[in-house]
């Protein structure tokens, strides 16, 4: 399977799944801060030309572009309900197999926390 971030590029730690280095609880522990995921397209012939794919679209953004597509998920007062990474991942082991490309864009994909181990998975 294919995936893509669509993004301006960051420094990012390599961490394990859900834990980021900079949140941690009294012992310590890196706490688990999951994506902030507010929507998914189940089906997508434009990302992976030739291939089917989905797209996960990240809440939240550090620009703000005059000729934003998605201001909905950009500007918190237009935020609506997040969407849970077990139902994403719920749903993308239900396509296995149809799907053939994941894409993750936002918003601002790179600025959530469990990016590397989301993609990862």
């Amino acid at each position: 399977m294919y995936s893509r971030v669509v993004g301006y590029l960051r420094p990012v730690k390599t961490v394990e799944h859900g834990k980021t280095g900079r949140i941690q609880d009294a012992e310590g522990v890196p706490v688990l801060i999951p994506m902030k995921i507010a929507g998914i397209q189940r089906v997508s012939l434009i990302d992976y030309p030739g291939r089917i794919g989905a797209t996960i679209f990240t809440q939240g953004c550090n620009f703000r572009c005059g000729y934003c597509h998605n201001a909905e998920l950009v500007s918190p007062d237009q935020y609506g309900p997040l969407i849970e990474e077990d139902d994403i991942f719920a749903f993308l082991r239900k396509r296995a197999g149809k799907l053939e490309a994941v894409t993750v864009t936002g918003g601002e994909p790179t600025i959530q926390d469990d990016l590397a181990g989301f993609s990862a998975l």
